[in-house]
């Protein structure tokens, strides 16, 4: 499939495909299913016959049976009528090429799959009344300093200073006391790859036959059950923080993937209804070169500790 065109605002969000030639014959649903892939095939079928989705090209029943043919185009719309975000309040820097702003966990960095609104970078274009380019991303789960350009040039250079390990973001995080006494500390340079056996598709394991990741963490406090530290992840893969921690014994508080206080079963009840714990890690620094240097304290609602010196 193509997409034709693709809109985002914090009320709508409207995507048009193209139907390509090997795709002739599929039923819509499954074709749907190709573009929506975290939703389950009755969500699909409920929103076709709701009128979300539909073969706009020609005069044609719309059912989840209905068959698509080369050249069809096909819309997948959704309206969002509660939970609207005040972007303003979040933004932490400002300038003509950049905006920062500190991501409430939660929030998707961009819009995908069955989380199209709220997502950081569709309510920063419209705060911006014009296009922005996301230049890195933070999970989900994840809250923080996250940064986005305001024109393409600038957006260029700011993803090659990330893709070259230059920036520099340093994360607050909170742990559980394991069996051992003391958080280890110093570098973890565990590979990691996709853990292709979970049905989280997003899912991370260590391998050695992965990408070279590369973690320095430190603790700061211990608070009754809790140690609070600093995680500075020098290369930047996939839920790299919460692999690495979870690897060594100390898996997030809140993380619904690599805290085995979670099956893979209760995730999917906590993404399907909406009410995940939240991820305790925290991106308080940014500094990219050229561009700016940022620090925000730690949550105040975490339940330990001081600040940290950078």
């Amino acid at each position: 499939m193509l997409i034709v065109t693709k809109k985002y605002t914090h009320t709508k969000a409207e995507v048009v495909l193209l139907v390509e030639k090997e795709e002739e014959g599929q039923r819509l649903d499954e074709f749907a299913m190709g573009y929506l892939k975290s939703l389950s095939r009755e969500s699909i079928k409920r929103m076709i016959r709701g009128g979300n989705i539909s073969i706009i090209s020609r005069q044609t029943k719309n059912a989840p049976h209905s068959r698509i043919v080369e050249s069809d185009k096909v819309i997948i719309f959704y309206i969002n009528e509660n939970n609207f975000f005040d972007i303003k309040n979040t933004i932490v820097f400002e300038s003509d090429d950049i905006v920062v702003i500190n991501k409430p966990a939660g929030m998707l960095s961009h819009p995908t799959g069955r989380h199209l609104f709220n997502a950081a970078s569709v309510l920063i274009e419209e705060y911006c009344n014009h296009k922005i380019y996301p230049v890195h991303r933070l999970d989900k789960e994840t809250s923080g300093l996250l940064c986005f350009a305001k024109n393409s040039k600038v957006a260029t250079n700011l993803r090659q200073l990330f893709d070259s390990n230059q920036v520099i973001k340093k994360y607050y995080f909170l742990t559980k006391i394991s069996d051992q006494t003391r958080l280890c500390e110093g570098v973890i340079d565990n590979n990691i790859d996709t853990d292709r056996l979970s049905s989280i598709s997003l899912k991370q394991k260590i391998d050695k036959s992965g990408k070279k990741s590369k973690t320095v963490i430190s603790s700061i406090e211990t608070f009754k059950d809790y140690i609070l530290g600093v995680a500075y992840p020098v290369t930047g893969r996939l839920h790299q923080i919460r692999v690495h921690l979870a690897s060594i014994g100390y898996p997030l508080v809140g993380d619904t993937i690599y805290n085995d206080e979670y099956s893979e079963e209760q995730y999917w009840l906590y993404i399907n209804e909406g009410n995940q714990p939240e991820l305790k890690l925290f991106c308080f620094y940014l500094e990219i070169p050229n561009f700016v240097s940022l620090k925000l304290e730690k949550p105040h609602h975490w339940p330990i500790g001081r600040q940290v010196d950078v």
